[in-house]
């Protein structure tokens, strides 16, 4: 049986291993989701985001994933976009609604279809199911009674703790409650010495969110040749971090095509001559080799300038930037980045006097907050759907199991991809080292924004890390993520006043640069402006409302004194892209949390530096 949904339905509801309940067919299980080929996908970006993803499972929880880069991603993958869905009832259990007899399906094949073998009343599914967080998922067993065998009754008022099997042969005697099966797969063998783990499966209802967790990963879907040209040139990681830091004004790719420059040996002199004996314009020609040669100039001097500022020899810091550099630097060389005094000049443009006055104190409350802000009209998105989990989406604590398709060996990765609007929000690098050393995490480092870059990437060497490398998770390195992650949910928060709401919008996160794009998660054709609106009409509302929703909590003092982040202050439900973790609003505005897995006071948060 199958049927076809919308794709962003399909992708987080309804992908393998789902349960759902279908008005005809009672709940049913997706047992596979077509793929239809897609174009525009940026392969590369995919696989380095589901690697840098899986990553942090161990390799026996993250079993039929290839992480190896080496290894052709064509034999490990097929990527399409989700289509139709096919499914199957499950679970195959079934329970009389009269005298609530229990009977698997295959046990009813000679009675009439959907009836009670004892009494002719209408049978339906046992709505309750065993699962473990390693993907496992079982009916309920039944018990046996040594008289009468298996003809036994389930009694239940709606609750799983409640459920008591009873034989109706012996008078409706007792004889079990339920009991939970016991699973020593790999994930129970990995927690073994843990006392909040249990081997045993958990029983729910079928409608439990926590019985099918789909893992989706979102990455920058920009175009491949751009990012592989910055990456494949010689220079281009660097010019890219200088282009991400401020340094550098012109676009990497302009930059890079400058770098050979027109020196005037012989052989562009002899050049030069012939075009002008060809009837060239003098003057024209001149000003095209000295803007070339000063381009040269410029992309020189920023790259001198980066090696004294983080003092290292050009291979070893090129060594040191990471691909997310790299595609920050192309997200603003796009031109579908727009600065607030761009804004501010459109307003002006158009005679629009209120909403200049509404941009310029809101221009100021962000620089209060030392925050700065840009609206992206048109941002790349792609999410992929990679696997599923059962109970937890923490890594460890669960295994993620890749889906399937019939007849096809290799794992499926679901994706859609789109351009959507986003705002980009980037922490002033100043202020963060200023906050880092007030709290004893880095050296005070004072100069220009080349100096405070180098500061912070030198100081805090696992902002520029994967969660896989040694310093990724070193004091300095997840204070800023937390941060950066923190301001991104505090912000959400208040992202309802541009019509929105909060789980309609998700974060990407840039820790390298400071950065983070919130983008409406809408994989339509249409957009509806309202991110756009937000920042042009009401920045300060918006920036305002979030600091003071930051600052308290419903379950205040509680979890300000247990790191200040719970489900009635930061955390999310959905489109978190770490699992809700590195969270906490003492980063803002002081109190306990925990770096490197200890207790730690922040004397002052960010918005009171």
């Amino acid at each position: 049986m199958s049927f076809t949904r919308a794709r962003t339905q399909v992708l987080t509801r309804l992908m393998p291993g789902a349960l759902f309940i279908h008005d005809d067919y009672g709940v049913c299980q997706v047992v596979s989701v077509d793929l239809d080929p897609t174009e525009g996908v940026n392969a590369t970006a995919l696989l380095d985001a589901v690697r840098d993803y899986l990553a942090q499972w161990d390799a026996p929880l993250r079993a039929g994933y290839v992480l190896d880069a080496t290894i052709d991603p064509r034999r490990m993958y097929v990527v399409g976009t989700p289509t139709r869905v096919r499914f199957a009832p499950y679970p195959d259990l079934l329970q009389c609604t009269s005298c609530g007899r229990v009977a698997p399906l295959r046990r009813l094949r000679g009675s009439p279809p959907g009836t009670c073998p004892a009494c002719g009343a209408t049978m339906r599914q046992v709505r309750f199911v065993e699962s473990h967080a390693c993907g496992r998922l079982e009916p309920l067993s039944t018990p046996t009674c040594p008289v009468h065998g298996d003809d036994v009754v389930l009694e239940t008022t709606g609750r799983y703790r409640s459920l008591a099997w009873r034989c109706p042969g012996c008078g409706g005697a007792f004889l079990t409650s339920v009991r939970n099966r016991s699973c020593m797969c790999a994930v129970t063998k990995r927690n073994a010495h843990d006392h909040f783990f249990s081997r045993l499966m958990k029983g729910s209802v079928v409608t439990d969110s926590a019985l099918h967790l789909v893992h989706t990963v979102a990455f920058l879907n920009l175009p491949g040749e751009d990012v592989d040209a910055i990456l494949r040139a010689r220079d281009g990681r660097l010019l890219a971090l200088a282009r991400s830091c401020g340094v550098l004004t012109t676009p990497v790719l302009v930059a890079l095509t400058s770098t050979t420059g027109l020196s005037t040996t012989p052989v562009v002199t002899e050049l030069l001559a012939a075009l002008r004996a060809q009837g060239v314009d003098v003057d024209t020609l001149s000003a095209a080799v000295g803007q070339v040669q000063g381009q040269h100039t410029a992309v020189t001097a920023a790259l001198d300038a980066l090696e004294a500022a983080y003092a290292l020899p050009r291979e070893a810091l090129r060594g040191r930037v990471p691909r997310r550099v790299v595609e920050f630097a192309a997200l603003l060389d796009s031109g579908i980045v727009r600065a607030l005094p761009a804004l501010r000049a459109d307003l002006e443009t158009a005679g629009d006097t209120e909403g200049v006055a509404a941009l310029d104190a809101g221009a100021s409350q962000a620089k209060a907050m030392g925050l700065t802000l840009s609206t992206i009209d048109a941002f790349p998105l792609a999410l992929t759907a990679i696997g599923f989990s059962r109970q937890s989406r923490t890594p460890n604590l669960c295994a993620v199991v890749p889906f399937s398709l019939p007849n096809e060996a290799r794992v499926p990765l679901y994706v859609l991809a789109n351009t959507t609007e986003a705002v980009c929000v980037q922490l002033d690098p100043t202020r963060v080292l200023a906050w880092l050393a007030s709290q004893g995490l880095v050296e005070t480092g004072e100069g220009n924004a080349l100096a405070t870059w180098a500061a912070l990437h030198t100081q805090v060497p696992g902002l520029l890390q994967t969660r896989y490398q040694p310093d990724y998770n070193t004091p300095g390195a997840t204070a800023v993520r937390m941060l950066l992650h923190t301001v991104s949910h505090t912000l959400l928060q208040a992202i309802a006043l541009s019509g929105y709401a909060p789980e309609s919008v998700g974060e990407f996160l840039f820790p390298e640069t400071l950065a983070v794009v919130l983008y409406a998660n809408r994989f339509t054709d249409t957009k509806i402006g309202g991110l756009l609106t937000l920042v042009e009409r009401s920045l300060g509302a918006w920036l305002t409302q979030a600091r003071d929703l930051g600052r308290t909590c419903l379950h205040d003092p509680l979890y300000t004194d247990t790191g200040g982040a719970c489900a009635a202050c930061l955390h999310r439900e959905h489109g978190c892209v770490h699992g809700n973790h590195e969270l906490s609003r003492a980063v803002l505005f002081g109190g306990l949390t925990t770096l490197d897995e200890r207790p730690f006071e922040v004397t002052c948060g960010f918005w009171e530096v």
